[in-house]
């Protein structure tokens, strides 16, 4: 794996919780980049896989929900609160200390937020 020179980024993974899908956009920070195993040679230059570690800072939690095109709609006025009312139930929830420790302790564990790390670092993150 290649690795950026400041060992952080930020990434992004979709979810889906309490019956809502979600966007969940988080800070990250490689603390070792792990290695691959030696399974090959005499066993003493032998040596398992190490995973690569991180820590995680959850950035925002929102909804994921599909965007419109309003601008070909014939009622502009209609479209434009339309679109306040969509932006608003997009908008980032607010997170409580409680929730955000639980919700990092699940990026640590999830194999997602670890794929999306990996693309980040690679520099295939969209």
């Amino acid at each position: 794996m290649k690795m950026k020179k400041d060992n952080c980024g930020t990434a992004t993974i979709y979810a889906d919780a309490f019956g809502e899908d979600w966007i969940v956009e988080f800070n990250y920070t490689i603390t070792s980049p792990g290695c691959a195993a030696q399974t090959y040679g005499p066993p003493e230059n032998c040596y398992p896989a190490e995973a690569m570690e991180y820590e995680v800072e959850l950035i925002a939690l929102r909804r994921d929900i599909p965007t419109v095109d309003y601008s070909t709609w014939v009622d502009q006025e209609f479209a434009a609160k339309c679109k306040a009312a969509r932006d608003a139930e997009r908008a980032p929830v607010e997170v409580p200390a409680w929730l955000k420790d639980q919700i990092e302790t699940w990026l640590m564990e999830s194999t997602a937020a670890y794929d999306a790390i990996i693309d980040d670092m690679d520099g295939e993150a969209a």
